[in-house]
């Protein structure tokens, strides 16, 4: 089988299985079942629009205990770095490595 062969092979096979998809979404409204994906989906939705809001709190109460325990001028120095990143952004991208984690990683020893 020749490389175009297979090729066209592949999207017989694709065309087919999309438009047998096609056919069944069809079936699907006349049969009235159309209700039941929809019912479906916005459970799904709605479970993961729950879940991101209990972790936006969480997120929420950590940003809040890092504003606390940050001075007031820290805050300034930050306040003003991301200004200017949103200002200069377009002309110069690393201009973002403010937003790059400046800690230094610890060494660790491995013993054998």
């Amino acid at each position: 089988m020749m490389t175009s062969h297979r090729r066209e092979v592949i999207d017989d096979h694709m065309n087919d299985s999309n438009w047998k998809k096609l056919i069944d979404l069809g079936r699907l409204f006349l049969a009235g079942t159309a209700s039941a994906h929809r019912d479906h989906a916005v459970n799904a939705v709605s479970k993961r629009y729950h879940r991101a809001h209990s972790r936006a709190m969480v997120s929420s109460a950590v940003f809040d205990n890092i504003d606390r325990s940050a001075s007031a001028d820290s805050i300034r120095v930050w306040a003003t770095e991301e200004e200017h990143a949103k200002r200069e952004h377009a002309r110069d991208i690393t201009i973002m490595d403010i937003y790059d984690i400046k800690m230094k990683r610890r060494e660790f020893v491995h013993s054998a």
